[in-house]
């Protein structure tokens, strides 16, 4: 596990118990969310989740990858993580993937294999598909009608499988908005004593095609853990 500890992936170590407690409890709504017994679904997967964030630095690859390796970990569904964070690739630089094909080649051309693209990882159950190498503007790319049936298809699939998107900040790139009417559910990381509430409320504004946000807390210096979560309300008014 040596080069998704370089990553940041949290251990199950004592002292870091209640990280790995409170990642738990950060992923059961969305697992219930996925997978639960809501009946057909005529929108958006649900089992395809977008992480990001009003603004750059506040941790969300890192809450990206814990909570992929979480879930990877309990072993009930396999985890696809995807770099669509293609200005920083800082998820596919810490895998030794920064130069590997991926997302971003596959929205470019047609006639890709993504299934060559994705490579396993040292944790059973987890898998990692690059950024890639493609120099078109990622906002154009992800906009493509052909980029929504890509990224849905890696949930539609495999529907036991959860898929989770690590994209770009909202405030500094059109990605995440592009793609909120794609997937099913959206986690925005936010950074405690950091991410102003005018940022926050203009990133919800970007994403409100998603039915499903959750807010997750990040960097708190009042509990042990680093992170906590709760649920955003699209229809509620302010």
């Amino acid at each position: 596990m040596a080069l998704l500890g370089k990553a940041g992936l949290v251990s199950g170590g004592t002292e870091l118990k209640m990280s790995v407690e409170e990642l738990w409890l950060a992923q059961r709504p969305v697992l219930r969310t996925a997978f639960g017994t809501l009946g057909p679904y005529e929108g958006a997967p649900l089992n395809l989740i977008m992480v990001t964030s009003a603004r750059p630095g506040e941790g969300k690859s890192f809450a990206a990858l814990n909570l992929a390796g979480s879930i990877a970990r309990q072993g009930d569904h396999p985890v696809l993580l995807v770099d669509a964070d293609m200005k920083h690739r800082s998820l596919s630089m810490t895998f030794g993937l920064g130069e590997a094909s991926g997302l971003f080649d596959l929205a470019e051309a047609d006639d890709l294999d993504h299934a060559r693209m994705i490579v396993p990882t040292e944790l059973p159950g987890l898998s990692f598909l690059p950024s890639g190498r493609s120099r078109t503007r990622s906002t154009d790319l992800l906009s493509r009608r052909h980029t929504g049936a890509l990224v849905q298809g890696f949930a539609r699939e495999h529907p036991e499988r959860l898929v989770l998107i690590d994209t770009a900040p909202c405030l500094a790139l059109g990605d995440a908005s592009a793609l909120a009417a794609l997937v099913g559910q959206i986690i925005v990381v936010v950074e405690a004593e950091r991410t102003q509430r005018a940022e926050l409320e203009k990133a919800l504004e970007l994403l409100h095609e998603c039915p499903n946000i959750w807010l997750l807390l990040n960097k708190s210096r009042h509990t042990a853990s680093s992170i906590r979560y709760g649920y955003y309300d699209p229809n509620y008014k302010h």
